[in-house]
């Protein structure tokens, strides 16, 4: 059995990884730009990371009020995944991101209403899915 330590360190470290990985990544793509895009892609950029500490700042805080955060917080993400989405791809004029966007704004306001454990299958399967054929749509329509 894994201690709550030990799987805090290994989510921390995956966490950190991913992060790290992201920013690479993100930093290698900017290149070459230059002018207002480099600017808005920068802003947007760093919202993603600010948003996504808020939502851990905002689960701590009312978890030390009492109120169980658990179950929400995978809701929370999508949903805020969802609005960063919609919105970088209403400025790039992209409609299937935008549409993916919509669709998991929906899905987590919807998440917290779906019981244990079929809110994981849920977003497992309908987030996962969406993100899965948006991109399979999207490479379909470039390689035409």
């Amino acid at each position: 059995m894994v201690t709550a330590l030990t799987a805090g360190v290994l989510t921390g470290l995956a966490i950190a990884g991913g992060s790290i990985s992201s920013g690479v990544v993100g930093a290698r793509m900017g290149r070459g730009v230059a002018g207002p895009s480099q600017l808005h892609g920068a802003l947007y950029g760093w919202v993603w990371p600010v948003a996504m500490i808020g939502i851990v700042v905002l689960a701590i805080g009312l978890g030390r009020l009492g109120a169980p955060v658990g179950f929400a917080m995978p809701a929370l993400f999508v949903f805020v995944t969802g609005g960063l989405f919609a919105v970088g791809a209403a400025v790039c004029r992209n409609v299937p991101d935008y549409a993916l966007g919509l669709g998991l704004l929906v899905l987590g306001a919807a998440l917290p209403f779906v019981p244990a454990p079929w809110h994981s299958l849920t977003l497992a399967l309908v987030g996962g899915g969406a993100l899965v054929a948006t991109g399979l749509w999207t490479r379909a329509r470039a390689v035409r």
